[in-house]
């Protein structure tokens, strides 16, 4: 229950991050050029930023546990989530009046 109380795909979280870590290692060894007689790697940082992105996802779909009951991830009183839903609903109820 990651996003909206929905279930985690965890084979494909593992799918996507490892076609993901591939795909940009790939894309980083593809960016290597000789430029003045020199070896140059002309990939951007973000290119080396989104390699320890995919690899932290595998980890995190691998770390992931399906909580025992489903109002776990239900807000509760003092949370964030209940915090702004009480606060949203005050400022409805009183452009209402």
């Amino acid at each position: 229950m990651v996003v909206k109380s929905k279930p985690m795909n965890r084979v494909g979280g593992i799918a996507s991050a490892v076609v993901s870590a591939n795909f940009g290692v790939g894309y980083v060894f593809d960016k290597q050029v000789t430029l003045f007689s020199k070896s140059v790697n002309a990939a951007g940082p973000g290119a080396f930023a989104f390699i320890p992105a995919s690899i932290v996802l595998f980890v995190g779909t691998l770390k992931y546990q399906v909580p025992a009951s489903g109002d776990e991830m239900a807000p509760t009183e003092g949370s964030h989530s209940a915090l702004y839903r009480n606060a949203l609903f005050e400022i409805t109820a009183s452009s209402r009046s």
